[in-house]
């Protein structure tokens, strides 16, 4: 799957009242907020994730057993900013890591975020030594958890990601249509369907056996376009994914 060619250059408050923390009758934090602040250190100190995961568990089990997050000092809601911090660096959670990809795709809706999601898990299949982004179901770092978000990303990008097989007929019919025009209104009219696809998808899922075709339809629609541009042609098509320019390049 690749993202679409462009081809033109170019707090919040919650009801109630906040909880009174626990705190020592001299009006300084309690002992054990001291024990969770140094802890959260070692813990920041790991290089590996066997060593983080390990000092976790009695982590999160101070802070329940003194009442929990709502219920703790300042210096322990730091500490937790801080853990959480480390974690992601250190702890190789796959599942958390996949969880930030999965609310950046499943709400996007532009090209901006599009390249985002595709940069990062570039970034993430690297980490976990993955073949490809497909591979991370399979690295020993998955879990079911992690699995469960990988099938929802699936899901989210099949609603944004247009076949092979239609994203070429579609470019191959508006290429007939836009390289034909010999007017202004005939060439805005093929340019807007050409905007469509980028409006209504984000992604194509990739075909190799029509690769070549695909290729070729889309430097045939993109030099069109430009010689419509040359020849003084406005095009004023509301979109925020592209940008228009008469020394577009085409390959």
């Amino acid at each position: 799957m690749r993202r679409l060619p462009i081809l033109i250059s170019l707090l919040i408050a919650c009801g109630g009242g906040r909880k009174i923390v626990e705190t020592e009758e001299s009006g300084q934090e309690p002992a054990w907020a001291a024990d969770y602040t140094a802890g959260v250190q070692e813990a920041c100190e790991c290089t590996d994730a066997a060593c983080i995961r390990g000092r976790r568990p009695a982590l999160d089990a101070m802070v329940a057993q003194h009442g929990g997050l709502d219920d703790a000092p300042a210096s322990v809601h730091q500490g937790k900013a801080k853990l959480e911090v480390c974690w992601k660096e250190i702890a190789r959670d796959l599942a958390l890591e996949l969880g930030d990809l999965e609310k950046t795709i499943c709400e996007c809706k532009s090209s901006v975020c599009a390249d985002e999601y595709s940069q990062r898990l570039d970034v993430l299949t690297a980490k976990y030594s993955a073949a490809d982004p497909n591979a991370l179901r399979d690295v020993p770092e998955a879990t079911p958890e992690s699995k469960a978000v990988l099938d929802r990303i699936a899901r989210c990008l099949s609603d944004k990601t247009i076949s092979a097989a239609d994203y070429l007929a579609k470019t191959e019919a508006i290429g007939d249509e836009l390289c034909a025009c010999q007017d202004g209104e005939c060439t805005k009219a093929a340019v807007r369907k050409r905007f469509a696809i980028f409006d209504a998808f984000l992604f194509i899922d990739e075909d190799a056996d029509l690769a070549v075709r695909t290729h070729a339809a889309e430097s045939r629609v993109c030099k069109c376009m430009a010689d419509a541009l040359k020849r003084g042609v406005q095009i004023d098509v509301s979109s925020a994914k592209l940008d228009l320019s008469v020394n577009m390049k085409c390959d």
